[in-house]
């Protein structure tokens, strides 16, 4: 008799954690902080001289097509 009302008992105490309404945490969103590493510095694009001097075979085009068929083939249209 003393062994059922252990059975009971723990049956009854299972069932009571089981069946127990599960409390969620509802987490705030947190918006990720934004760090500065650099300071901004506005470019011109212009021209290069913000940029580091440059070697001879570097100028300013207008616009670029590069025929993906073919390696190594780049064609540019007249720029500033």
């Amino acid at each position: 008799m003393r062994k059922l009302n252990y059975y009971c008992f723990t049956v009854l105490l299972l069932l009571t954690f089981a069946c127990a309404e599960k409390k969620t945490q509802v987490k705030e969103a947190v918006e990720p902080k934004t760090e500065l590493v650099l300071p901004f510095q506005e470019l011109v694009l212009n021209d290069m001289k913000d940029f580091k001097k440059t070697s001879d075979d570097w100028k300013i085009v207008g616009g670029v097509f590069v025929d993906r068929s073919k390696d190594k083939v780049i064609h540019a249209s007249d720029g500033s």
